[in-house]
Formats: structure tokens, sequence, C-alpha cells
């Protein structure tokens, strides 16, 4: 039996895996459990938009998230340094202001809020985190916004 068709299936299935974790690397679901519509985009280096504002060219993908509903994104392999802006405009004594919250990857403890865009990067594929987003959380940011005074 000749030796090449062999080789080519097994040449053919390794490929075959490596697309597919190329396409989902990392998927990170946010779930808006609050009363607000969210703002959210996925960002990572690796996305390499094009756009003449450099904070758009690290977004990945974009979504204007209802409250009660759940979107996700799947992070391709070698986007490093993920992260999850989550933006929303202010309510009540608030009103007026526009509020960001980014969430990055800490190690053994998955999407946690950040002060910064830039964290760290999970060490494998085929893992899946869960950001979820409540009225308290959204108005424990908006108190702290006030407090600095940002407009």
């Amino acid at each position: 039996m000749d030796s090449k068709p062999v080789k080519f299936l097994c040449v053919a299935v390794v490929a075959s895996t490596l697309v597919q974790q190329m396409n989902a690397c990392v998927t990170v679901n946010l779930h808006n459990e609050s009363d607000h519509k969210l703002h959210v985009d996925w960002m990572a280096p690796g996305c390499a938009g094009v756009d003449l504002n450099p904070l758009l060219t690290l977004i990945c993908s974009e979504h204007d998230v209802d409250g009660g509903t759940t979107q996700g994104y799947d992070f391709k392999m070698f986007t490093t340094q993920q992260s999850v802006a989550v933006t929303f405009k202010g309510f009540g004594n608030a009103e007026g202001l526009h509020v960001m919250l980014p969430y990055t990857y800490h190690h053994g403890h998955g999407y946690k809020k950040s002060k910064s865009l830039f964290g760290g990067t999970p060490g494998s594929c085929n893992r899946h985190y869960n950001i979820h987003i409540t009225n308290d959380v959204l108005q424990a940011a908006l108190d702290e916004a006030v407090s600095r005074g940002n407009n």
C-alpha cells in the first residue's frame, strides 16, 4: 500500500485542526445584566484594523449590547493583550457622562476590570470567559467617574 495518501490525510487533519484553532482561539462573552445599553469593543493588537486613529486599529469587533442580552467574540490565534472596553452613557445624576470600563485578562482569574486596556493573554486556545455587567457595576463606575470629576 502506498503511504502517500495516508501522509496526505494526516497533514490534512492537522491543517484542519490548526485552521479551526486560528479561527476561534479565546471566546469572551459580555453578559449585559443591566437595564442599560452598552457599547462593547473587543480589542487586541493582532487585529490590526486600518484607521487613522491608533485606538481604532486595535478593535477586532464592536457591538451595542442591550440590557438583558449577551454578545461574544472569538479572538483569533496570535491576538495578544486581548481586552474588552465597555462604554456607556451616564444616567441619573451622572447624565451627560460617557464612561469606559476596561476589562483585561488576569492569569488565573479570567477577564477582570482593569485600569488599562493592556493586559495579559490566555496561555492557550479553547478558552471561554465571561464578563457580567450589572446595574451595580455601572453605578459604581459612575460614582467613581463623578468623584474624579470626569466629563
